[in-house]
C-alpha cells in the first residue's frame, strides 16, 4: 500500500472518532483516533522507504519514526555546521 492510501484510511478513522466524539461513543472515538495515528505512522514509515510489519503496536512505529526523524535531524544540524 502506498502512504497516500495510508493517509486515506488514516483520515477516515479520523473522520470516524470524530463523529463518534461528536455523539457522545467514547470508546468507538478512542478506538478510531488510535487507527488514525497507527495508519498516518504507517503513511510517515512508507513514504521514508521504511517497511512495514503487520503491527499494531504504536509504540514500536513511534520508534521507528523517531529513528527518521533523528537521522533528518541530523543532517540538518550537520549542513547548517557547514
Amino acid at each position: 500500500m502506498s502512504y497516500l492510501d495510508w493517509i486515506k484510511k488514516g483520515e477516515d478513522d479520523l473522520k470516524l472518532a470524530e463523529l463518534a466524539l461528536e455523539n457522545g461513543i467514547y470508546d468507538y472515538a478512542a478506538f478510531h483516533a488510535q487507527q488514525a495515528v497507527e495508519k498516518f505512522l504507517k503513511a510517515f514509515l512508507v513514504k521514508n522507504g521504511r517497511p512495514i510489519t503487520e503491527t499494531h503496536d504504536i509504540a514500536y512505529l513511534i520508534e521507528e519514526a523517531i529513528k527518521i526523524a533523528k537521522t533528518v535531524l541530523d543532517f540538518v544540524v550537520d549542513k547548517l555546521g557547514d
